[in-house]
């Protein structure tokens, strides 16, 4: 009851009237201006017709001809009697791109056609055309929503794309949705290399709905949009010639503004054919060589002439309709003579008194407007609805009652809308030849049903839209040659939207790439951290490693490809239908951030870093997690284990490091489900101290870092393990708390100790051997010389790391490390030179290689300071041999999960993890597998019983080749066999510097008593102390002898001198305070002029504080100042008869403790008059005067202090 009081509400003349008046003003236009053709069954079609304040006085070219277009095409079906003796009518309405008009029209058709008076002679309306824009679309859409679903009328619209209009029932449409648009600009940008472009838009809210879901999808893709603006309509600037700040602020933009910033070369916008037209103006000339732009659906730009060279459009497939054509062309070739040739149709008249007759004339030489072509299928549609209607209710021509009633029945229309198959090709071939090319299709399919196309807009001929390019249903475009000055060009001469050369767009990386995972989907999940930045602030990352890192995670894409794709293998035989897959995080080489990302991912905060490149914005996959390949270092196995432990201690799992050594990772204790494709750190150790016996050195200094997890444990085994190998340190250095000049310094205090173990992280070890290569270069008496002989011998840490040895041969010539190698995978090296970094789900690859080489690839965002990698960048990559840890470790993990998931009665059609399933069991079978590690065919046991790795070491020396530091093999070591060096010693030395002044690695320790002591000590004492170098002791005793005799010297002469200092303060003025200067030192007879006030404090000598002798430091050379000038008796003279100018006074001085000693400066201020001394034999003190010494040439001399 309800229901039907609202909908006679809705349908009387009171609420139309009232409805008119709310939404569209007492000024709105009546029915006058609209077309109507009479029919027994009524189609509606809504056009906009004209713009918003000017429609009906300045109507739009390309709605006029959109309407004529449905007009021609019902009036050839009513003259081919295509529904036999029905006749189909039109009623054209305008919307004039406003809402309120849309809200109005809609209800007024309600009103007019869906009535219960089933007598009425108004003809039944059985669908709509239209609207053409998305916003009157929606509108109209909303307003048919208020009635009941059987009166809601069917919409086939051939031009409104929103996404909305799925959600409506009654609403069809023959063209895709706008997210398929949208998806095909962002492919075309990525297929043009155009990855920094301003997205404009035209003022309104379709344009700007539009735009930023297009800029949303971009930055998806990784393409910046530094340029966001609304293009104003209405030009605030009308009638000046001057552009709108607005326009002035989007120009500037795209010109750069400033050196710093880049121009944006590129521009994608959105708005129709009059605003496009307008823009190209506002670019102009200038801008448009460095400007290019992407329209979406315009497809004439005849009025234009500037900057259109080189403009795209995106566009629905143009098809054209010859016969409308023609009928157009004849329409409006007797212009002048229009209003007599049409009859039921005002706005061509209306046209032709905005447009004139020329414009007319000239678009009717022109190609067909893109939609009429498909406002012409929309009515088709319509037509073969009805057709089969009326086929199915009436056995004679003309419109029975039956087929009448059908036709307002729009619940049974819609249903047949979308579940007919539509083949208009059959149905109307013989009304226009174009749809010959039309396939059959269903409403179901219509995102797939139709491409895009490409056109190139440049108007210098006649034809204004040359077609440049598809795009297909599997959404790739195709592109033909471009057509850019008349001539063929192929698409690579067109230039790229990118960040323009020795320039950086870091706002382009609003985020660290750090901080995303890197998915790669499947059934099952392993998690792997790979150190893939540098560490910065705890929290924070660093820049990209060139090492490293990236390559790590390629290798572990590599292997999951293998994986996944083989035919045999243990994860197929055993899972044949499920896939493995992977979440990536990037470590940054800090425990605390792979601490925080392990949390975030259980805890399910994963959307602050979810990945880039997966399909789902949070996928539901920690359920469904089963190990964890990691760490890279020990730290990281550390920070994992200590995070899994409690975390997942009822969920099954394994971690699995491919590299850590860390011997404390052994303990099953305190991490009981932790394995490693390496050995524990203690074989390191046992197998280094096998090397030492082989190269006879039992004398040697280390170099570690007492704060790293990897270096400190290492260090450790080794000092307490030293004795009982017959190994003496000379001393332990940590390098945490040295620099480099000073670690160098620091070992040449031992430089019988030639062999220095070095027990680092590779970063740190590179670090290391660069610096020392860089003392050297600038002064080679400074830096590492052929004196010093040194021969460095690193840990695995430093292993096969080419980065140490390049360009560092001053310093790592001869060196030798050991490296747990398996042998390399034979495939991955060529695989990885064919990697296209911009094409990868690695998105950390493009980093890795410009960090590497030190140059810009074709979309890099940084550029300041580099060039261009070249095409070869790739082509002399070489393997790390840590790679083949990352690649067998996923290996190991497919092998021994995938057996333990098929043989714990688990249920392997299912997607969760086994309840019956647990981390023991998934040890048990990862023990127990067996792989090739070593290309030989022959498969063995990676893991002992348990969890470590059982591969033995390879030993390598650096040593050049052809001008390149190279590493070869030169022995290998394992448990069972020991050492088996494959060089002799002999031919390790002879691969020395020449220069070196001991070519071989002897390294015995110089005083056997010394080191006897040092081996029979109940092992090595935590701190070597830092005494001189035994083999110096014989020297080193002399010179303590002599500082003792020295000594006793010192002392005698202190004492003479303070006891004749007593003699002289006896005999002197104590209120005298400067200090006294000796003049004749062999006098027997003296007379004082002044005296000593006090002595000098005693001050403390540290010889480490000074670089030479003691004596050569100034606070310690005798003074002048220090001493008074002894007159002798001989030499004393009357003082002249001249009163002699006084002396420069000396300030009277403290006796105290803190202030006894006065300094020359002090003595030559000027004091006051009563402060003054005068000197004079045994006279008591008088007026300032000066006195006068006789020296032995008789002559008079005067001596002031």
């Amino acid at each position: 009851m309800t229901s039907l009081i609202f909908r006679s509400l809705l349908l009387s003349p009171l609420f139309f009237s009232f409805t008119t008046l709310i939404l569209t003003g007492p000024a709105a236009s009546t029915d006058d201006d609209m077309i109507r053709h009479d029919g027994d069954v009524m189609l509606a079609a809504l056009f906009e017709g004209g713009k918003a304040g000017t429609c009906g006085t300045e109507d739009d070219l390309y709605d006029v001809q959109n309407a004529f277009a449905v007009q021609w095409f019902i009036d050839r079906l009513n003259k081919d009697n295509y529904i036999p003796g029905v006749t189909i009518g039109l009623e054209i309405r305008r919307l004039c791109h406003s809402k309120a008009r849309a809200a109005r029209e809609a209800i007024k058709l309600v009103g007019t056609y869906i009535t219960n008076d089933c007598n009425t002679t108004t003809p039944p309306l059985f669908g709509v055309i239209g609207p053409s824009t998305i916003s009157t679309a929606t509108k109209v859409t909303e307003q048919f929503r208020y009635f009941p679903e059987s009166e809601n009328i069917s919409i086939v619209s051939a031009s409104a794309m929103v996404d909305q209009l799925s959600d409506y029932p009654n609403v069809f449409r023959i063209i895709p949705p706008e997210t398929a648009q949208i998806k095909a600009i962002v492919q075309l940008l990525l297929k043009l290399q155009w990855n920094y472009v301003a997205v404009v838009y035209a003022e309104g809210e379709d344009y700007e709905r539009k735009a930023a879901a297009l800029k949303q999808a971009a930055e998806k893709e990784k393409i910046c949009v530094p340029l966001y603006a609304t293009f104003p309509l209405v030009k605030d600037h009308e009638g000046s010639g001057q552009a709108s700040p607005k326009e002035n602020n989007i120009t500037k933009a795209l010109k750069g503004g400033d050196n710093k910033k880049s121009q944006i070369a590129g521009a994608i916008f959105l708005g129709d054919t009059a605003e496009a037209s307008r823009f190209l103006h506002l670019l102009n000339d200038n801008y448009a060589k460095f400007v290019k732009v992407i329209f979406t659906d315009v497809t004439d730009l005849s009025s234009t002439t500037a900057g259109t060279e080189g403009v795209l459009s995106v566009t629905l497939p143009h098809r054209q309709v010859p016969e409308l054509t023609k009928a157009w062309k004849n329409l409006t070739e007797g212009c002048n003579d229009l209003p007599e040739k049409i009859t039921n149709n005002t706005w061509l008249a209306t046209l032709k008194e905005s447009v004139g007759c020329a414009t007319l004339k000239k678009q009717s030489g022109n190609k067909q407007a893109l939609l009429p072509w498909y406002h012409i299928q929309a009515a088709a549609i319509f037509a073969d609805a009805l057709k089969s209607l009326h086929s199915n209710h009436c056995r004679d021509s003309g419109p029975c009652p039956e087929f009448l009633k059908a036709t307002k029945n729009y619940t049974g229309t819609n249903a047949m809308l979308r579940s007919k198959h539509w083949n208009l090709t059959h149905e109307f071939h013989s009304i226009s030849s174009s749809f010959d090319e039309l396939e059959s299709f269903g409403f179901d399919q219509i995102g797939q049903r139709f491409g895009y196309e490409l056109h190139n807009l440049s108007c210098e001929s006649v034809d204004c839209s040359v077609k440049v390019g598809n795009y297909t249903a599997d959404n790739k475009w195709s592109l033909d040659k471009y057509n850019k000055d008349g001539t063929q060009a192929p698409w690579k001469s067109l230039h790229n939207a990118q960040c323009e050369d020795q320039k950086d767009c870091l706002e382009c990386i609003p985020r660290h790439l750090s901080e995303f995972a890197l998915v790669i989907e499947g059934d099952f999940y392993f998690v792997a951290s790979v150190p893939v930045h540098a560490k910065a602030d705890p929290l924070k990352c660093g820049a990209a490693r060139g090492n490293f890192g990236a390559e790590f995670v390629q290798a572990i894409l590599f292997a999951l490809e293998q994986v996944n794709n083989q035919t045999e293998g243990r994860w197929k035989r055993e899972l044949p239908n499920k896939t493995l897959g992977a979440i990536i995080l990037d470590s940054c080489s800090s425990s605390l951030v792979l601490k925080n990302k392990l949390l975030q991912l259980h805890q399910g905060n994963n959307q602050s870093y979810w990945p880039l490149n997966s399909t789902q914005a949070e996928p539901p996959i920690a359920s469904r997690i089963l190990g964890y390949i990691g760490g890279f270092i020990s730290d990281a196995s550390f920070a994992m284990s200590n995070i899994l432990v409690p975390l997942l201690h009822d969920k099954p799992y394994v971690q699995l490091s491919p590299t850590s050594t860390a011997p404390r990772l052994s303990d099953r204790q305190e991490h009981p489900f932790f394995m490693r494709l390496v050995e524990s750190g203690d074989s390191l150790i046992a197998a280094i101290f096998d090397m030492l016996r082989k190269l006879s050195a039992s004398y040697v200094q280390i170099i570690y870092d007492s704060q790293d997890t990897y270096s400190e444990p290492l260090r450790t085994s080794f000092q307490a393990n030293a004795t009982k190998h017959g190994v003496c340190l000379a001393q332990i250095i940590n390098y945490q708390n040295h620099r480099v000049p000073s670690v160098l310094q620091t070992l040449r205090n031992f430089p019988g100790a030639r062999i220095i173990i070095v027990i680092l992280q590779f970063h740190k070890v590179q670090k290391l051997m660069g610096e020392l290569q860089k003392i050297t270069d600038a002064d080679p008496k400074v830096g590492i010389s052929p004196k010093d002989s040194f021969v460095f011998l690193g840990t695995d840490g430093w292993g096969r790391n080419m980065d140490v040895i390049k360009d560092t041969e001053k310093v790592t010539w001869g060196s030798l490390s050991i490296s747990e190698e398996i042998a390399l995978d034979p495939g991955f090296a060529d695989y990885f030179k064919t990697v296209d970094p911009s094409n990868t789900p690695n998105f950390w690859l493009k980093d890795y290689w410009e960090e590497k080489k030190k140059c810009h690839l074709n979309l890099s965002f940084r550029r300041q300071g580099r060039s261009v990698c070249n095409a070869n960048y790739r082509d002399d990559y070489t393997q790390d041999p840590t790679v083949s840890y990352y690649i067998q470790a996923v290996y190991a993990f497919a092998s021994g999960v995938g057996e333990a998931i098929a043989k714990e009665n688990c249920d392997i059609s299912s997607n969760s993890i086994c309840r019956y399933l647990t981390s023991k069991e998934i040890v048990d079978k990862m023990t127990n597998v067996s792989l090739d590690l070593f290309n030989t065919g022959e498969s063995r046991r990676v893991f002992d019983s348990n969890g470590d790795g059982k591969n033995g070491y390879k030993f390598v020396q650096a040593h050049p080749v052809k001008g390149t530091m190279k590493y070869r093999e030169i022995g290998k070591w394992t448990q069972s066999g020991g050492l088996d060096l494959s060089v002799p010693v002999s031919e390790l030395a002879n691969q020395l510097p020449s220069l070196f002044t001991q070519r071989d690695y002897n390294s015995a320790c110089p005083n056997s008593h010394y080191c006897g002591l040092c081996l029979s000590s109940d092992g090595v004492p935590e701190r070597v102390p830092q005494h001189p170098e035994l083999a110096r002791i014989p020297v080193i005793t002399g010179f303590v002898v002599l500082c003792f005799l020295l000594l006793i010297f010192v002392v005698v002469v202190i004492v003479l001198i303070r006891r004749h200092r007593n003699y002289v303060k006896s005999t002197i003025n104590k209120s005298s305070h400067c200090p006294i200067r000796f003049e004749n030192e062999g006098m027997s007879e003296f007379s004082v002029e002044t005296s000593y006030s006090s002595q000098r404090p005693i001050q403390e000598i540290h010889p480490q504080d000074y670089a030479g002798s003691f004596l050569e430091h100034s606070d310690l050379q005798p003074r002048t100042s220090d001493y008074a000038t002894i007159v002798h008796p001989a030499n004393r003279e009357d003082p002249p008869s001249r009163t002699p100018p006084p002396p420069p006074p000396c300030r009277a001085r403290s006796t105290s403790a803190a202030s006894a000693y006065l300094t020359p400066a002090e003595c030559l201020e000027p004091v006051s008059s009563q402060d003054d001394v005068f000197l004079n034999g045994g006279q008591g003190a008088g007026s300032p005067t000066t006195r006068t010494s006789g020296h032995a040439n008789g002559e008079a001399q005067r001596t002031y202090l």
